[in-house]
């Protein structure tokens, strides 16, 4: 019996785009968990989503160059407004 492998041939690659969600404050930054989304640029489709860390660190692997992405990271629990990178662009993983 094959196994069966899903592959995104739309926006699948060999590319990555991360960061680090943080609160910029007087005191120095505050890394938080948060909720990431990551939408192409052009049209603003989502493409992918994960939740950064508690080092605040998130990493979107295995995307596509043939686009540039925005990426917006969500406060779930309300408190801050959403925080947004726009056209960003995606390096070669090695």
């Amino acid at each position: 019996m094959k196994s069966t492998e899903v592959v995104d041939v739309e926006f699948g690659g060999h590319c990555s785009i991360y960061g680090t969600v943080e609160l910029f404050n007087q005191a120095g930054n505050l890394p938080l968990p948060r909720r990431v989304r990551l939408h192409r640029s052009r049209d603003g489709l989502l493409v992918r989503e994960t939740w950064s860390n508690t080092q605040g660190q998130y990493r979107f692997d295995g995307i596509s160059q043939r686009y540039t992405y925005d990426v917006i990271a969500w406060d779930h629990e309300g408190l801050q407004r959403s925080v947004v990178a726009n056209d960003l662009t995606p390096e070669v993983m090695p």
